[in-house]
């Protein structure tokens, strides 16, 4: 009865997030990030009815509770119609119109993502030029089906081209597939991606000795439910395939955990620095046989690395100890190159560490993968708040508390569409509350976490 109550209350939530304003502004974000804590609030609550043990029909109730509250996102960011909420929704799958405003719930990548689609579908890669020098004929023939031009106008740096590796182009390419240019269909593939990457939890879960219904700290987490089915962000493809890798290598499936491994980094490129903790798990023949086939799926994208590198070096964006470092070297006239090539050996003296003490034991792989993962990434110069969602089901799985209370804090980031502004204090209490709770729960075991 308790998990049914945080159920119901967190969709009554959801509901009247799915209905907030597109416009940013301090009213608008203070009242989402409201909603958020009450919403890692109940979730932490469900996980402390669920962390010892869980019945099946319990474990049943939690997924579906979580693909409830994904649903009701999907029209976060359709503005107000006479014409009704499911008539819009129809609209939005089957028009000529773009029915969604340009910002949902505080982002807008997605537009991104619906045009490198359509790019991909009638003329390859979209590595080969940026939006803005797209030619009519990959708009105007296409006008029946979609308003691309529409679209194309709200694509974010349209200057750029892409740098989204070749799994997630496919998984654009899905979407495109199912219905051009909608912003429902993308939602739906990602909510799709997105409870999957839940099952590979609990899966993980369970293989590890533990209850899968801790799972719900990945499947009810505010911050997943938000940047998925919320703002269409399609992080979930790479929590899923690390989830994959975890339960894989409990099970001691070395191939499929490499190859779950090798999509991970087809996905986003960060999963990477993974290799060392792989590889020691997995040894070379099955990691060479996933590599082989992830090089050659990467030779489909050239010159997807330089692209890669100018991101990592050019964005920055709530990188707190980056931002620390930065501050300093300008103070002294520097450009940031300082700063950037200080953190950048910080990741690999934590990839190091974390490696040298790795003991290659199949169930200590999640916490190791989660450290490294939160690691490298907190010290990077950009940490958007859905790159958190990545480390998620291995830092649930291998009990690391802190970065599953990161994503929670992370969300102080959203502060900066107040004004287009960061706020210090913003980056102190997400990174010093991250040290804090670090320093506490380092040395602590499972079922103690949140006690």
């Amino acid at each position: 009865m308790r998990l049914l109550l945080a159920g119901v209350l967190s969709e009554a939530v959801y509901l009247w997030m799915a209905r907030l304003p597109s416009a940013n502004g301090l009213a608008t974000v203070a009242s989402f990030l409201c909603a958020m804590a009450l919403l890692f609030a109940l979730c932490a609550y469900a996980y402390r009815q669920l962390h010892h043990a869980v019945t099946r029909p319990a474990l049943v109730a939690i997924f579906a509770a979580a693909l409830v509250f994904r649903l009701t996102l999907i029209p976060a960011g359709l503005p107000d119609s006479e014409a009704g909420l499911f008539a819009s929704l129809r609209a939005d799958v089957t028009g000529t119109t773009v029915e969604f405003d340009r910002f949902l719930l505080f982002d807008h990548d997605v537009w991104r993502f619906l045009w490198e689609g359509h790019v991909f579908s009638h003329r390859g890669s979209p590595a080969a030029f940026p939006p803005e020098n797209a030619d009519h004929s990959l708009i105007t023939p296409y006008q029946s089906e979609r308003d691309w031009d529409h679209v194309l106008s709200f694509v974010n740096h349209p200057e750029e081209a892409t740098v989204y590796p070749p799994l997630a182009q496919q998984l654009f390419l899905v979407s495109h597939a199912i219905a051009p240019g909608s912003v429902v269909a993308w939602k739906a593939c990602v909510i799709a991606v997105d409870m999957t990457a839940m099952l590979f939890t609990a899966l993980g879960l369970h293989a590890a000795g533990r209850s899968p219904g801790i799972a719900v700290l990945y499947g009810w987490n505010p911050l997943v439910v938000k940047v998925g089915a919320g703002s269409g962000h399609f992080d979930a493809l790479v929590a899923c395939t690390v989830a994959l890798c975890v339960w894989a290598l409990l099970r001691r499936w070395r191939l499929v955990a490499a190859l779950a491994f090798v999509a991970a980094a087809l996905t986003k490129v960060f999963p990477v620095i993974l290799f060392p903790l792989v590889l020691r798990r997995t040894g070379w023949r099955p990691l060479l046989v996933a590599g082989s086939a992830g090089l050659v799926v990467v030779a489909t994208q050239p010159g997807l690395i330089e692209r890669l590198l100018h991101f990592g070096t050019r964005w920055r964006f709530n990188g707190g100890v980056h931002r620390a470092l930065f501050s300093v070297e300008s103070a002294w006239g520097g450009a940031g190159g300082v700063s950037t090539a200080i953190c950048a050996a910080l990741a690999l003296l934590i990839i190091a560490v974390v490696a040298l003490r790795d003991d290659g034991a199949p169930h200590s792989f999640a916490g190791r993968a989660a450290d490294t993962l939160g690691g490298c990434l907190v010290v990077s110069p950009a940490v958007f708040p859905w790159y958190v969602t990545w480390l998620l089901p291995a830092a649930v799985i291998g009990r690391r508390w802190h970065w599953v209370a990161f994503s929670a804090l992370v969300c102080a980031a959203f502060l900066v569409m107040v004004n287009g502004r960061e706020y210090p204090a913003a980056l102190l209490l997400e990174y010093g509350a991250l040290l804090a709770l670090w320093l506490r729960f380092r040395d602590r075991k499972i079922e103690r976490g949140f006690s």
